[in-house]
């Protein structure tokens, strides 16, 4: 694994970085390192980490990514996830009724289709969207094998 070599400048401001984040006031106190090239440090070292070692992301780290993940994909689907109930009221105007593993089996991934196709409707003027695509055929071999085995 290469480690990323920082500048004692670069290193305080990830500690200064890393503590904000943590909500924890810091003093960042530098010393003289004992190796040849004093102006540069090692940053998983200097946050107290063997080299290598796995770090679990912080909740406000996973709502950071979730957050961003968001505001990619509603650049590419919009919010198509808001048309999800119109589209199911047209389908199923009288409801539908759900009562076995196998019903609920199929109702999920029937959910997955109606999902991705309202994202490829987002995006259908400019070309559609392949990744949505390409689910869609998925989900619809995973409905098919699910209608299969209810036909026995």
């Amino acid at each position: 694994m290469n480690h990323k070599q920082l500048s004692v400048q670069e290193a305080i401001d990830a500690l200064a970085k890393a503590a904000e984040i943590a909500g924890l006031s810091v003093k960042v106190e530098v010393t003289r390192p004992s190796s040849k090239d004093d102006s540069m440090f090692d940053i998983e070292a200097l946050m107290g980490r063997q080299k290598g070692e796995k770090v679990e992301p912080s909740v406000a780290d996973n709502l950071r990514e979730a957050a961003s993940t968001y505001e990619d994909r509603n650049k590419v689907y919009g919010d198509s996830y808001k048309r999800y109930g119109e589209v199911m009221m047209a389908l199923f105007p009288d409801g539908i009724e759900v009562f076995t593993t196998d019903d609920f089996n199929r109702l999920g991934v029937f959910n997955m289709i109606v999902s991705k196709i309202t994202r490829i409707s987002a995006n259908l003027s400019r070309g559609g969207h392949r990744d949505s695509a390409l689910d869609l055929i998925a989900y619809a071999a995973m409905l098919t094998e699910l209608t299969c085995e209810r036909e026995g």
